[in-house]
């Protein structure tokens, strides 16, 4: 079994995905089992957010909306048909509506529980589902 790993940084533009693709494919002795990070920068941002959310800083919603925009034009960039980039763009709204549910869970509440930071991990690896 092939297993290849891709950091954060590997996916962290565009042109980082088109390599990351291109060495997934080349790999035609064995298909290879991929593991790939969040976009580069995405971890720090949903726990800046949730940090932001538990102070009662509504400005974790700006970074949620620059979180979709990123989402949305990687999407654009490697998604030429019109019908699948819909539904990759109702998918990453999809997530991106449960990330706001905990992000305002954790605003109401005003702290970043133990019992929510849960979640908020598990999110990091359903992001890219």
């Amino acid at each position: 079994m092939k297993i290849l790993k891709f950091g954060g940084s590997s996916v962290g533009s565009p042109e980082g995905i088109k390599n990351v693709i291109e060495i997934i494919q080349r790999s035609k002795e064995e298909i290879p089992v991929a593991v790939v990070s969040a976009f580069s920068g995405i971890t720090d941002s949903l726990i800046t957010m949730a940090q932001i959310a538990s102070a009662g800083d509504t400005s974790y919603q700006n970074k949620l909306k620059d979180l979709y925009k990123r989402h949305k034009e990687t999407a654009k960039h490697f998604i030429k048909d019109n019908e699948d980039r819909k539904k990759a763009d109702k998918e990453i709204l999809f997530l991106l509506d449960t990330l706001t549910h905990i992000l305002e869970g954790i605003f109401l509440l005003g702290e970043l529980l133990k019992t929510v930071k849960k979640p908020i991990k598990k999110f990091f690896f359903c992001w890219i589902h």
